[in-house]
């Protein structure tokens, strides 16, 4: 959900596909506060925080039952963060699972239910595990 080395990625515009954006595009993107100029303009215009929010509406809108989240807040700013964690934690509430891979103890501790450490690809145990 990050953008790639280069700092850029290459997104399709909003709208995404060659038919007129419908009104559940254009609601998803109210809901998650994606701001931007037009529809048609390539995703890649828009600021790290929209683009995640971006994708998380996208992923969101095919109602899920798992949440692959990698490093969903990574270049977001606060504020864009705290609505981040809102989301996922909403998707949770409503029952739906999340993965979530993260670099930040913080948003492990805020977003977790279950915490697995994982170490050269093997489940790391502790004492008293």
């Amino acid at each position: 959900m990050s953008p790639g080395e280069s700092g850029k990625r290459d997104f399709p515009a909003l709208g995404s596909c060659a038919a007129p954006p419908s009104t559940r595009t254009q609601g998803a993107l109210a809901r998650l506060s994606v701001r931007f100029g037009a529809l048609a303009d390539p995703a890649a215009s828009l600021s790290g925080g929209n683009q995640q929010r971006l994708v998380l509406a996208r992923e969101l809108e095919r109602e899920p039952r798992l949440l692959i989240a990698a490093q969903p807040t990574r270049g977001v700013d606060i504020a864009g963060t705290a609505f981040i964690h809102r989301l996922i934690g909403a998707f949770r509430d409503r029952g739906g699972a999340v993965l979530l891979v993260s670099e930040s103890l913080d948003e492990i501790i805020a977003l977790s239910d279950r915490i697995v450490c994982l170490f050269n690809g093997r489940i790391i145990r502790f004492p008293g595990d």
